[in-house]
C-alpha cells in the first residue's frame, strides 16, 4: 500500500493533466480506497485522454483563450435570407421602372401623334382662307412646335422624377439590407461571445473544483503529516517520563 503523500501527489499530477476530478471519482480504485501505483499515473492520464471526454483546461489555458469572430461563418446564410427579403421588393421596382418607360415613350408617340394632327388642321384651315393668312400659317406653325416641344419636356420631367423616385427607394432598399445583416451578423457576434464567456466561466468554475479538490488533499496530507509529528512528540515525552522515574 502506498502511503498518503505518495498518492495524493499522484492525484495533483492527474488533475493538472486536466482530467476531470468525476473521472478520478467514478474510478473504482480510487472510489474503494485502494492505491494505484505512481508508475501508472501517465497510463491513467493516457486513459483518460483515450475516452473521448474534453480535458479541463488549466487557469494559464483559461487566461490565455481570446475571443475571435468569424463572421464568414453566418454571412452565407444571413445573406440569402437577406435576399430572399428584399430581392422581390427590389424586383418589384425593376418592373415598375420598365412599366414608366414603357408609359412615357407611349405618351411621346401619342403626344407627337395629337401634334401631328393639330398642325395638318391649322394647315387646312390656313389654306381654307387664301394666300392672305400665309404669315398666320408660319406663326401657327411655329406656335404649334413650341407647344409640342413644352408637352414632350413636360412628359420627360416626369418620367425622371418617377425614375429618381424609385432609384430613391431601390437606394432604401439597398441600406435596409445593409442594416439588417448588420444586425444579423451583430447578433450572431453577440450570441457567440455569450457562449464563449459562459463556456469559460464554466470551465474556470471547473478547474477552481480541481484546485480546491487539490489544496482539501494538501490540508489533508499536512494534517496527517502533523498528526504524526504530534504522536512521535508525544510518544518521546512519555518515554523520557518514564526514564526520568526509574
Amino acid at each position: 500500500m502506498g502511503s498518503i503523500a505518495i498518492q495524493n501527489e499522484q492525484i495533483k499530477s492527474i488533475l493538472a493533466a486536466g482530467v476531470p476530478q468525476s473521472y478520478i471519482d467514478a474510478n473504482p480504485q480510487f472510489r474503494n480506497g485502494s492505491w494505484i501505483d505512481p508508475q501508472d499515473t501517465p497510463k491513467y492520464i493516457s486513459g483518460f485522454q483515450g475516452s473521448g471526454q474534453s480535458p479541463i483546461p488549466t487557469l494559464n489555458q483559461l487566461a490565455g483563450q481570446t475571443y475571435q469572430f468569424d463572421p464568414n461563418k453566418y454571412l452565407p446564410g444571413i445573406q440569402q435570407t437577406a435576399g430572399s427579403i428584399y430581392d422581390p421588393q427590389r424586383a418589384q421596382i425593376q418592373a415598375l421602372q420598365g412599366l414608366q418607360t414603357s408609359q412615357t415613350e407611349q405618351a411621346r408617340i401619342r403626344t407627337k401623334e395629337d401634334f401631328a394632327a393639330r398642325l395638318e388642321q391649322e394647315k387646312e384651315a390656313i389654306n381654307a382662307r387664301g394666300a392672305f393668312f400665309g404669315g398666320g400659317a408660319l406663326n401657327r406653325e411655329s406656335k404649334v412646335g413650341r407647344d409640342q416641344t413644352y408637352a414632350l419636356n413636360d412628359i420627360n420631367f416626369q418620367d425622371q422624377a418617377a425614375q429618381a423616385g424609385m432609384l430613391a427607394q431601390q437606394a432604401g432598399l439597398s441600406a435596409a439590407q445593409a442594416e439588417y445583416i448588420q444586425q444579423k451578423l451583430s447578433g450572431a457576434d453577440n450570441s457567440e461571445y455569450s457562449k464563449f464567456t459562459d463556456q469559460r466561466n464554466f470551465m474556470l468554475g471547473l478547474t477552481q473544483e480541481q484546485r480546491r479538490e487539490m489544496e482539501s488533499d494538501r490540508q489533508f496530507n499536512e494534517d496527517v503529516r502533523q498528526f504524526g509529528l504530534n504522536y512521535a512528540l508525544e510518544k518521546r515525552r512519555v518515554k523520557i517520563s518514564e526514564q526520568a522515574a526509574h
